[in-house]
């Protein structure tokens, strides 16, 4: 079983599909399927009217029709860990209300460690 990570990335956004498939295939064969994946979601919205601009507008339906079409299936995970990218890990003040368990109970375990947080400290 091979896994494969599949997305795009902005300056503010992103999203990843992480997709396994018994294949191994080669950046050459990947680039191929998935274009051909891209051009086939396209062609449908086209006739559909639906605008297309961008990777981000087709995302989604590209990682259906790599499933659909292709033998790829979506890894199910046994367990994920996320939290809340933006605030700060020491400051539980910094965007309050967004804060989730994970990262409140990060800034926590952060706090109480004792470790010099200069940052000029951590580039030794």
């Amino acid at each position: 079983m091979e896994i494969y990570n599949i997305g795009y990335y902005t300056y503010e956004e992103s999203d990843y599909a992480q997709l396994y498939h018994e294949k191994k295939f080669t950046k050459k064969e990947l680039d191929e399927i998935i274009f051909k994946a891209s051009l086939s979601v396209i062609k449908k919205k086209m006739v559909l009217n639906h605008f297309i601009h961008n990777y981000s507008d087709i995302h989604s339906d590209v990682i259906s029709v790599l499933c659909d079409n292709y033998g790829f299936k979506e890894v199910e995970y046994d367990m994920s860990w996320t939290c809340f990218g933006w605030a700060s890990i020491f400051d539980n003040k910094d965007w309050e209300s967004d804060r989730d368990n994970n990262l409140k109970n990060l800034t926590k375990y952060l706090n109480k460690a004792k470790f010099n947080r200069n940052h000029d400290s951590m580039r030794k």
